[in-house]
């Protein structure tokens, strides 16, 4: 097989390069079920037909629900960072030292939430990983989103472009949390990625401690996924 050129990955709208390079498109996919998931996980040839040609550098701006130092949400973050190619950049938000939005002190602006709203301002794309806290979103990150869309004029999250993922050991995946995360960012402006939706049982030892997925068939369902969230910004970004 041809190397691609200057580590570019490819696939989706790249077909056609692709062909003209003399390496031949993906062709097949399976049904595989993953921790809970049912979804269609390329096993064919590289490149993966989900991904685009990511030569660009983008910076993802990451925010994480859960501020617990072990936290599984924060695991799943570092694994898909791990899995991005080296023209991403992955920067995250501090969320632990946010204070509780007030609106007396929008236009004296708190330095750490002035901090959240640079980090969005620079972003070419936004990743949500987030448990679920009673069938809603951690209070942290709603926090986050609150200084991020004030004060009034001066929204960060309008026209960003977004992908939510998040897992738990409850079967649910925080199904529910990212249902509520989807219409929260929807009414700030947000275009989030559709599908597909990973709603991920956590389990002990599936992202070891060098952030490395240790079973194959979720590793390539999250690579998937990852793939076409990167399309997403770069589609968007263009």
């Amino acid at each position: 097989m041809a190397a691609l050129p200057n580590g570019a990955r490819a696939g989706g709208a790249c077909t056609t390069g692709l062909t003209a390079m003399g390496i031949a498109p993906p062709e097949r996919t399976v049904p595989v079920r993953v921790e809970q998931v049912t979804s269609q996980v390329y096993t064919g040839a590289i490149p993966n037909p989900w991904s685009t040609c990511i030569m660009s550098t983008y910076k993802i701006a990451v925010f994480v629900g859960s501020l617990r130092a072990a936290s599984f949400n924060l695991r799943l973050a570092r694994a898909l960072e791990k899995l991005a190619p080296d023209t991403i950049e992955f920067e995250y938000a501090s969320l632990a030292d946010v204070p509780l939005y007030n609106q007396d002190n929008e236009m004296s602006m708190p330095p750490q939430a002035a901090k959240v709203k640079d980090l969005i301002a620079r972003a070419d794309g936004l990743l949500f990983v987030t448990p679920e806290h009673n069938r809603s979103i951690p209070a942290a990150l709603k926090n986050a989103i609150d200084w991020g869309s004030r004060p009034w004029g001066k929204n960060s999250w309008t026209g960003k472009t977004a992908g939510i993922v998040g897992t738990s050991p409850s079967a649910a995946g925080t199904a529910m949390a990212q249902q509520h995360l989807r219409n929260i960012l929807a009414a700030e402006g947000v275009s989030v990625l559709t599908t597909p939706e990973v709603f991920l049982q956590y389990t002990e030892g599936l992202i070891d401690d060098q952030y490395t997925i240790t079973n194959e068939g979720t590793r390539k369902f999250l690579q998937g996924w990852l793939d076409r969230y990167l399309a997403w910004v770069a589609k968007l970004a263009a």
